[in-house]
């Protein structure tokens, strides 16, 4: 028995996903050839996804995730932040995980040429998920590191900002402890000797240009630059920073106590460098009302 319309139009959006309008038109524009309307349907999905490549995705969400061979943080881009409650940008973030955790990767280059049990790249996918979606969705950036030592991580805010931390030691607990702190303070550096010499070097030319120095002889003049030096660095280096669940200990210290060390760090904040275009709040509900 022939499949009706309504069938033909339900069975279409079940393998393609794609709006009921759009599945009922490209099947109309293929007389209701079904292999044919989703080859029409999918040319027309990636022409959309073309005609908002050009604009600014700076809404979306940024997570850490992890399996028994590696761990991950990504970043998946969308216009608007109603969108990352859309179930097909959920299916489309599991799937690109579910890569990611998958395959060795090192590099943007390696990163663009994973693909996925279907042979579609995670650039495709994303395409794909733009013209369904309708609005611009794209992987920015995305971190992966082996399981050979201790990792850990943490998301925070809402999918807002992810940290990935490596060590050495067994208490994850307190690495993950370390994560959150990475999240809320913003270290640039893990370590002292992750630090620029030259970075060293310009903080002690600027306190040795304290005049008040003069005074004092030299190695009470050294001294004062040494502290001034090292409080310094005890703002963005992460191992001196003071810990914000106790605030007694370094980072450093706190770690030594669970006879844990931390090696390095990732941190990712959504949209961190994209500049964002102000958009009325009324006239965003309205266009995703639009959309729907």
């Amino acid at each position: 028995m022939a499949k009706t319309k309504m069938e033909l139009i339900k069975e279409i959006r079940a393998i393609t996903d794609a709006p009921m309008i759009d599945c009922k038109r490209a099947l109309e524009e293929t007389n209701y050839d079904l292999e044919a309307a989703i080859q029409w349907l999918n040319d027309n999905i990636l022409k959309k996804a073309a005609k908002k490549s050009g604009r600014i995705a700076a809404e979306g969400i940024v997570k850490y995730v992890e399996n028994d061979m590696f761990a991950v943080v990504y970043e998946l881009n969308s216009e608007t932040d109603f969108v990352i409650q859309n179930e097909k940008f959920l299916k489309l973030a599991s799937e690109i995980e579910e890569v990611l955790l998958s395959k060795k990767f090192t590099n943007e280059n390696e990163l663009s040429a994973l693909v996925n049990k279907d042979g579609k790249s995670l650039m495709t996918l994303c395409e794909e998920a733009t013209g369904v979606i309708g609005e611009k969705i794209a992987l920015r950036r995305a971190i992966q590191v082996e399981k050979a030592n201790l990792v850990t991580g943490y998301t925070h805010n809402n999918s807002k900002i992810a940290v990935l931390v490596t060590g050495e030691g067994k208490d994850a607990n307190a690495l993950r402890n370390v994560a959150m702190h990475v999240a809320a303070m913003n270290p640039k550096f893990a370590t002292l000797d992750q630090v620029p010499a030259e970075t060293v070097q310009a903080l002690k030319d600027e306190f040795s240009a304290d005049e008040s120095l003069a005074e004092k002889p030299e190695k009470i003049q050294q001294m004062i630059i040494n502290g001034k030096v090292d409080k310094e660095l005890s703002e963005f280096v992460l191992e001196k920073q003071s810990f914000v669940m106790e605030s007694s200990l370094t980072v450093s210290q706190y770690l030594e106590q669970h006879s844990t060390k931390i090696l390095n760090f990732v941190r990712l904040e959504l949209a961190e460098g994209i500049e964002k275009v102000e958009t009325d709040f009324a006239a965003e509900v309205a266009a995703q009302m639009n959309k729907a």
